[in-house]
């Protein structure tokens, strides 16, 4: 980082970003199970902070690529569109 190679930092955001992900998916899927309202509550925040926090990350990473929030957004609504299909 001290001579502007990023690549490490970057690497590390991305991997963060996924984990983020995932923990996000694992907590919607397993939404539909919960067996009492308390436990449902409990799984939809946590779901719902780490996907924040996914796009906080996925956000910084784009600043440090100097890419503006437009592009990041193209680019996550064309990967959600190519993961899940059309959501809309």
């Amino acid at each position: 980082i001290k001579e502007g190679n990023m690549g490490h930092l970057e690497e590390l955001l991305l991997l963060q970003a996924e984990l983020l992900n995932h923990v996000f998916m694992k907590n919607i899927i397993f939404l539909e199970g919960s067996k009492t309202l308390s436990c449902a509550k409990v799984r939809a925040e946590i779901a719902l902070k780490a996907q924040n926090q996914s796009r906080r990350t996925i956000l910084a990473i784009a600043e440090l690529k100097n890419v503006s929030k437009q592009e990041v957004i193209e680019i996550i609504s064309e990967n959600t569109r190519r993961l899940y299909g059309d959501l809309s």
